[in-house]
């Protein structure tokens, strides 16, 4: 009988210590929650104050992230309380010459990341800007808009001549958070006006 309850109390033991080891490990992304500088964005665009506040802060380094993301400085952004069951927050993404990407990400209770997904971006190339931005509808579902824009008229020989107008394309589109913490994206309408492939 001593034998069975020292067995039990060993087990429970083992059992209690690898909760702790599991609740350490999933206050990673608890812990840094006082250093995002911004909390429960509501709407995500690259404007001007991003573009010049970011350059002040330090970029973060994460394994996790760093699976994730494979070039460019990284920062953190936002901090999301959405769903108890979930750690959520967005990052910046610097690429260079490639522009700006804000990045929100999903991890569930056992510090597995659920998502990654594209909630801005501000980029150009070749006399076009591309442009995305989103902004939450409901709990769960977000609008997310892109353009592609130029002032420039591409089809004429370089130098093109300047739009009296500029012109482009949109896609628009929902994001649903699932409740899994995987974002399905579902385009609903489509404009355009360039001939990009």
């Amino acid at each position: 009988m001593n034998k069975l309850l020292t067995l039990l109390t060993a087990v429970i033991f083992a059992a209690c210590a690898g909760k702790t080891n599991q609740s350490a490990k999933a206050s990673y992304w608890q812990s840094l929650k006082d250093s995002f500088p911004l909390k429960n964005l509501q709407e995500f665009v690259i404007d001007s104050q991003l573009e010049t506040s970011y350059k002040k802060a330090t970029p973060f380094r994460n394994k996790t992230i760093d699976s994730v993301i494979r070039h460019g400085a990284y920062y953190l952004h936002s901090w999301q309380v959405r769903n108890a069951g979930f750690t959520e927050f967005t990052l910046l993404l610097d690429e260079g010459e490639h522009g700006r990407r804000i990045l929100y990400f999903i991890f569930d209770a056992a510090d597995s990341l659920r998502s990654v997904t594209q909630m801005a971006n501000k980029a150009g190339e070749g006399g076009i800007i591309y442009e995305t931005r989103s902004r939450a509808i409901s709990k769960d579902s977000l609008l997310k808009t892109s353009t592609a824009t130029t002032v420039w008229d591409l089809s004429q020989p370089a130098p093109p001549p300047k739009l009296d107008k500029s012109m482009g394309d949109s896609t628009f589109s929902y994001l649903h958070i699932l409740n899994d913490g995987r974002v399905v994206e579902k385009q609903f309408a489509e404009k355009k006006q360039l001939n990009l492939d």
